[in-house]
Parts: C-alpha cells; structure tokens; sequence
C-alpha cells in the first residue's frame, strides 16, 4: 500500500493520481465539515437569536397596548394614574 511515487508511477500510471484525488478530496471533505458546522451552527444561533427578538418585540407591543388601555380606562373613570418605568 505504502510505495514510492516512482514505484506506483511505473506499476500503475493511471493510478497514482487518484491515490492523489482521494487524500486531497478527504481532507477537503473533512475541513468542509469541520467549517459548515461551524457556520451551521453560527447560523443557528442567528436564527434563534432573530426568533426571539421577534417574540420579544411582539409582547412587547402587546404589553405596550395593554398599559394604555388600562390608562385610558383609568383616564375616563377619573382616576388620576401614573405608570412609571
């Protein structure tokens, strides 16, 4: 299995360069994996960072909209009510 370039090269000249092909394709592969997980799960968090800001957002404006119902409930009863944050 382990013979020199001069050796596949007169045995087998068609061989060799795919000996050649199949390292450089494997290492390929696996920096590709290494580097797509990565970037997969740099995507991931993106995306649940994104969905959660979304959701934040909407509950805040729904909280936001519950407050001056309640101070234009508050307003018309006569109650003099201040909210603050």
């Amino acid at each position: 299995m382990f013979l020199s370039l001069k050796t596949l090269y007169r045995k087998r000249t068609v061989i060799w360069p795919f000996y050649f092909y199949t390292i450089i394709r494997t290492l390929s592969d696996l920096w590709l994996k290494n580097g797509k997980s990565k970037l997969v799960n740099d995507n991931l968090n993106y995306f649940k960072l994104k969905k959660f800001i979304v959701a934040l957002e909407s509950k805040t404006a729904i909280i936001e909209k519950l407050i001056n119902n309640y101070l234009n409930i508050c307003s018309d009863r006569g109650n003099d009510v201040q909210i603050l944050f």
